[in-house]
């Protein structure tokens, strides 16, 4: 689904305000696969967490390892480490965004016009690996708290389990660890990576001028403009910590949401003379 809607809500001699707003959303549902399979990966995807298509949901499963959980939802910790369990081969989040949408606004005076465009991202989830081991090495700033003392992680500690593994006792969890051995453990597990991918970027920002026909009237030109364009201005809103959450390992193909190492995009300005004959 694609809106797209234009308005002037000012217009008053020369002076005239023109806005813009492109909304997007892409509902999608894998329907049917060959044989009997219940998934399929995405093509391209070589990472752990990985990408799969699963028959009844939409495109862009993140695929990887998680944290064992009770029925309550709670961590369920180790007796002998203090440390969670991990469980393999889940299903911890999907890369299809709720919706984009663009907004746009130019004023223009005379030969004068300036436009500016809002870039919005809404949802789907994004791996970052360069979070995970940002975090893993104790190099930023949430991993400062806790250094000096004892930390008890959130969770139960598992003490008996029935033959399918499911919890039958636990205890709340009462065995302290290092802060060290707390952000090394979340380094390796694919769950503590992901993030909601919403982010709001300047995304454009457009000045132009067109010079007075009395300035060119003895020109062989019917029009002459000079401009100036910057891209990528500025990130305004993320809920990822450390990276620009718009990049991909796997570049502008359909495996998205897995992040590792990625430059951030790149800030671009340019000039322009646009001559009409």
């Amino acid at each position: 689904i694609e809106i797209r809607l234009e308005a002037t809500p000012l217009k008053i001699g020369d002076f005239q305000w023109v806005s813009t707003i492109n909304f997007a959303r892409n509902n999608n549902e894998l329907v049917e696969l060959l044989d009997g399979f219940e998934f399929t990966d995405i093509n391209g995807t070589r990472t752990q967490p990985s990408l799969r298509a699963y028959v009844g949901e939409s495109l862009g499963t993140i695929f990887g390892s998680g944290w064992r959980k009770d029925d309550d939802g709670n961590y369920l910790i180790n007796p002998d480490t203090g440390l969670r369990f991990v469980e393999e081969g889940q299903t911890i989040g999907n890369n299809t965004p709720d919706f984009r949408l663009g907004f746009q606004n130019e004023v223009r005076f005379k030969g004068l016009s300036i436009s500016a465009l809002i870039d919005w991202k809404q949802g789907g989830d994004l791996h970052s690996q360069t979070v995970q081991n940002l975090r893993g090495a104790g190099a930023v700033v949430e991993t400062e708290d806790g250094r000096d003392m004892a930390y008890i992680d959130n969770g139960v500690v598992l003490l008996e389990e029935d033959e399918d593994g499911n919890p039958v006792a636990t205890r709340p969890n009462d065995i302290a660890i290092t802060a060290e051995q707390y952000w090394g453990q979340m380094n390796t597990v694919d769950a503590d990576g992901v993030f909601d991918g919403t982010y709001v970027k300047l995304r454009e920002v457009r000045v132009g001028y067109s010079l007075p026909s009395s300035l060119i009237e003895n020109t062989p030109f019917g029009r002459i403009e000079v401009g100036f364009e910057a891209r990528n201005l500025a990130l305004l809103y993320s809920k990822i910590p450390h990276i620009d959450p718009e990049v991909s390992f796997y570049g502008p193909g359909n495996a998205q949401g897995i992040e590792a190492f990625n430059l951030p995009t790149t800030r671009s300005y340019g000039f322009n003379v646009r001559l009409t004959f």
